[in-house]
């Protein structure tokens, strides 16, 4: 629980400083195999616990050349990761953030979730453009 709280300080002092990187902490969500027309490779799905401004969005980390199977050993579901990750990913982090708060506010107005044609684009990454790779957070 300590080194949870250290991350997420962490998280909190990089986002408070504008910095170019974010690291976040996310479990993931599930490993699926795609072939063309996606650009075919192994995609791993996660969801973002900390830092708060975040919690609960969607980021997809896409890798070529490993099979699925590789790709569950070194990512299990529910495994929690710290993830250091790049502008790009958190720009897309923040504009997701935006667009669930705009469908939430819909549904408040009584609009049927059904009927919103909205929905929040996951963050993308490819894991070879990572500087420093997800590390695996172990809770007692």
């Amino acid at each position: 629980m300590k080194f949870l709280s250290c991350v997420f300080a962490m998280s909190v002092f990089v986002a408070a400083h504008g910095a170019e990187t974010l690291r976040v902490v996310a479990s993931v969500a599930g490993v699926r195999r795609e072939e063309p027309p996606m650009e075919a490779g192994v995609y791993i799905h996660f969801i973002v616990h900390a830092p708060i401004e975040f919690q609960g969005l969607p980021i997809t980390m896409f890798t070529v050349g490993a099979s699925r199977a590789s790709r569950r050993a070194e990512f299990p579901i529910g495994a929690q990761f710290a993830i250091q990750l790049p502008k790009s990913a958190v720009a897309a982090l923040k504009k997701g953030k935006i667009t669930e708060e705009g469908i939430e506010q819909q549904i408040d107005a009584g609009v049927n979730p059904e009927m919103i044609s909205s929905f929040v684009v996951p963050a993308q990454i490819e894991l070879s453009t990572l500087k420093d790779k997800p590390s695996r957070i172990e809770i007692p």
